[in-house]
């Protein structure tokens, strides 16, 4: 391995992070170049396989996993200016100065010339993706074994498809060249559109200009567009430079789409996301870009006092979160989302022994790097280059992305949530900020303070339902005081909604008016509905005298009824029909509670037979058709449970008003017999006889008690065929 860093600088004034050795390491193959052919030329990574062009136009394949070199008889008798390997590895094209221009392929040693590319100087080539997925022709043709349809960038300007099958040259035609002023394609770069595989985009630059091109369904009807109309546009960047490069990034080669782009230029990377979606011919994949600016040297002055002059690198390279940059005599790695330089070694002395650096090469497929001198090939290692990826990301606000690559460190989601939670506070975003705070560990009085002092109590809402549903069951002291917190909350929003909304001075809109009550009406229902389904959700931990007062206090009878029936408290449910006025409904909730508790549904205590005990005077009582449904709802209830003979009180109240009100029908009575009368309990059948001769009918009960009183009941009636039969 080379030395580590010596220094660290920082691109655009950036504050530079700590240097980090561990992220980069450069290995160097144990591989040399043979002398008789001279220095390494070019280099090209594809899949795990270099392609090598040397001085003597001789070139290598080398097999990285298998430490295993082949040489390739190319036939060039000049140095070979430029290898490219298709991202599968198994395909290459060599190329000289003078144009001479040959195919490899893995299965043969021997290269074959492409004679349609004869003295044209190759500067760049796209290789197509869709060939790569399928291992055989792609977007604009290509059969088994074949390159499909490739793009090739030229020196004069010109951009040629190619393709290439079975070792042999299938097609080649020119077809795009810059017209204003030739100048070379120093890369060139292609892609799908995600869902669309005949929609091609295509980008191609110069040392000084980015063009980008979109359509399809071929090459040819895509540049066919383009040719002399006003979608010829470029982006132009200023500079002397002769020399360039494309690179497009991908999270993930070949399946997924193309994320972003670096050119090198003259002024810096040219950076920007490519954003794939329903453009058209003439419009732009990559539209918002950034320049980043080249780091400094080590030294930043001349040894002889005079300013360091500008610098561009031979050549950069992209990973996920770093561009690589060789310049002359040193590589530097920096960060892209802070700018931070994170390793930057003199390769100086290295040189001396190795011949200098001219390059460096991307493995798409592999995701590797490689870096090549005169006579030897190095990799350039990466390990955990996301390490500090969440805090930069934090740094810039882009929280949802700092939480994907925290690696679920909890510590590290703390602070990332707390972070967007008070971002959120500070913009006036108090729905969302109570949720963000709601998912972190900050503490629940400084949080809740923060909302009240802002005097946001739906915000506060939102955040102390949250926070309930975090807290664990243990904590019955906290889910008390934060339910009953809630209740509060809920009350006195509904009690503002209860207000008539201010109007305005002068004459007003009568329909602005009421389209403001009806959304009033509907708020006030939303909250209503919110309120019943928090006290059906929580009732178990809300203290219920403290909720039953807390209701009352606000004068809300619907919510307070609702909360009885929530936590079932009947009794309070009777009282609260019975002073209303509505017996009928006291008598369905005894009934309606027998049947729930005998076939199981909603049972939520044992069986309360006092509650039958207590209010069945009065139902008996009330009326005559009261007092009849009365019976009815106790004789359907197991005698095991609702003792007979404890329901004799009732019934001797029943059969007193009873007498009373037949007395005020025949006139002797007083004016509250006549009352009774009204109700009509002086007429119909003896509700106490009906019911205890039911009973006794079944057997099931044999207290003395419960026969003697009915035997008192049927002394007193006119006929005594029911006594006979009863004593019989």
């Amino acid at each position: 391995p080379l030395p580590p860093p010596r220094a660290q600088a920082t691109m655009d004034g950036a504050e530079a992070h700590d240097v980090d050795d561990d992220i980069f390491a450069i290995e160097r193959l144990e591989w040399s170049l043979d002398p008789k052919h001279g220095r390494i030329t070019a280099l090209s990574a594809g899949n795990n396989t270099l392609l090598i062009g040397t001085a003597s136009g001789h070139a290598i394949r080398f097999t990285v996993l298998h430490d295993k070199k082949a040489d390739i008889h190319t036939g060039l008798k000049e140095p070979v200016y430029k290898a490219f390997i298709d991202p599968s590895g198994q395909h290459g094209i060599v190329g000289t100065e003078k144009g001479a221009n040959v195919y490899v392929i893995a299965t043969r040693q021997a290269a074959a010339p492409i004679k349609g590319l004869k003295n044209v100087v190759i500067e760049s080539i796209a290789w197509n993706k869709l060939s790569v997925v399928s291992g055989a022709g792609g977007g604009g043709g290509g059969g088994g074994g074949g390159t499909g349809s490739i793009l090739v960038g030229a020196r004069d300007g010109s951009i040629y498809e190619v393709a290439i099958e079975d070792n042999k040259e299938r097609s080649c035609k020119k077809l795009w060249t810059i017209d204003d002023a030739p100048m070379p394609i120093s890369g060139i770069q292609m892609d799908v559109f995600p869902g669309q595989p005949k929609k091609f985009f295509v980008m191609a630059a110069t040392p000084t200009r980015n063009y980008q091109f979109i359509g399809g369904p071929s090459f040819e009807a895509l540049f066919r567009a383009y040719a002399g109309s006003r979608m010829g546009g470029f982006q132009e960047l200023p500079g002397t430079l002769d020399r360039s490069e494309l690179h497009f990034h991908y999270n993930s080669y070949p399946q997924g789409a193309a994320q972003r782009v670096a050119w090198l230029t003259q002024a810096g990377i040219f950076q920007g996301d490519l954003v794939f979606g329903a453009q058209n011919p003439g419009e732009k994949v990559c539209d918002q870009h950034i320049l980043i600016n080249y780091p400094p040297p080590l030294n930043s002055r001349t040894g002889d006092g005079g300013t360091s002059l500008p610098r561009v690198p031979l050549s950069i390279a992209a990973s996920k979160f770093h561009y690589m940059m060789l310049f002359r005599g040193q590589f530097v790695c920096a960060n892209r989302l802070s700018r931070a330089v994170v390793y930057d070694i003199s390769l100086r002395n290295d040189a001396k022994r190795y011949g200098p650096f001219r390059g460096l090469a991307s493995d798409l497929a592999q995701g590797t790097f490689w870096m090549f001198s005169d006579r030897c090939v190095f990799e350039v290692l990466i390990e955990d280059e996301e390490r500090d990826v969440w805090e930069l990301l934090l740094e810039r606000g882009e929280y949802d992305a700092s939480l994907r690559h925290c690696r679920g460190d909890k510590k590290k989601q703390d602070l990332i949530k707390s972070k967007q939670a008070d971002h959120f506070f500070s913009k006036g975003y108090y729905k969302e900020a109570a949720k963000a705070y709601a998912a972190t560990n900050r503490p629940f009085e400084e949080i809740a303070l923060k909302f009240v002092n802002q005097k946001r109590p739906r915000a506060l809402r939102t955040y102390l339902l949250l926070t309930l549903q975090g807290l664990p069951a243990v904590a019955e002291t906290q889910l008390t005081m934060v339910g009953t917190w809630l209740t509060e909350l809920f009350l006195d929003e509904l009690r503002q909604l209860d207000d008539p909304p201010v109007r305005a001075g002068g004459e007003g809109n009568e329909e602005e008016g009421k389209q403001k009550r009806t959304e009033r009406s509907d708020e006030k229902k939303r909250v209503q509905s919110e309120f019943r389904r928090f006290l059906e959700d929580q009732y178990d931990i809300l203290d219920q005298p403290t909720t039953f007062a807390l209701i009352s206090s606000h004068g809300r009878s619907e919510e307070l009824v609702h909360y009885a029936e929530v936590i079932g408290d009947r009794d309070w449910l009777i009282r609260h029909s019975l002073a209303g006025g509505r017996p009928k409904m006291a008598l369905l909730i005894l009934a309606k509670y027998w049947t729930r508790f005998s076939t199981g549904k909603k049972k939520k205590a044992t069986f309360d037979a006092d509650l039958y005990f207590k209010y069945a005077p009065h139902l008996l009582t009330h009326s005559s058709k009261i007092a009849k449904e009365m019976v009815t709802t106790l004789a359907r209830v197991d005698r095991r449970l609702l003792d007979p003979s404890r329901l004799i009180p009732a019934f001797v109240r029943y059969d007193t008003a009873r007498s009373a009100a037949m007395a005020a029908s025949r006139g002797d009575g007083d004016s509250k017999e006549k009352r009774g009368n009204a109700l009509g309990l002086g007429s119909g059948e003896h509700e106490g006889i009906r019911y205890f001769s039911m009973v006794v009918e079944t057997g099931e009960v044999r207290d003395p008690t419960v026969h003697n009183y009915l035997v008192s009941l049927l002394v007193r009636e006119p006929r005594d065929d029911a006594l006979v039969s009863h004593t019989a």
